[in-house]
């Protein structure tokens, strides 16, 4: 799965409204409609919590390096630039997948609310995004603040 194969032209920009939505009736219509989905290991100095990487092990399809996915593209870099790909890891979307995910996260950018704020997330898994079979339904992008969807179904246009 590369990001060529990725339809995001079609995508509407829902980072202004999701907050206004339930997290956790957020990702239930993602899980519905997703059959995998994807989490960018974060490049973050800050990132060592791997607790959510553990979890997830046995639901990991593969990992990937790429040097485009949705949010980033490193093939403006030159190839002496360093770190000019991106490591990918796809799971299997189900219930338990996503129930990994809430016990980690309460927010779309998989930041934990600690003491009535949400606090920088320090987990080694970042930019969530999911996919129907290659097709890209919804994309984020943590440290930008950025969800985009394809609304494919009921269950993903309540959230336009």
């Amino acid at each position: 799965m590369n990001v060529e194969n990725m339809n995001v032209e079609n995508m509407i920009d829902i980072s202004e409204s999701i907050d206004d939505y339930s997290y956790d009736s957020f990702m239930s219509a993602c899980f519905q409609s997703a059959n995998k989905f994807s989490l960018s290991r974060a490049r973050w100095t800050t990132s060592t919590c791997d607790e959510l990487e553990c979890d997830l092990k046995k639901w990991l399809i593969t990992t990937i390096k790429t040097s485009k996915w949705f949010g980033y593209d490193y093939t403006i870099f030159s190839d002496d630039d360093a770190n000019t790909e991106i490591e990918i890891n796809i799971y299997e979307a189900n219930n338990e997948t996503k129930e990994i995910i809430l016990k980690y996260t309460n927010n779309i950018y998989l930041e934990k609310l600690i003491n009535g704020e949400f606090d920088e997330c320090h987990q080694t898994l970042e930019d969530i995004c999911f996919f129907r079979d290659t097709k890209l339904i919804v994309g984020t992008v943590s440290h930008e603040r950025m969800v985009c969807m394809l609304p494919i179904n009921d269950a993903l246009k309540e959230f336009i």
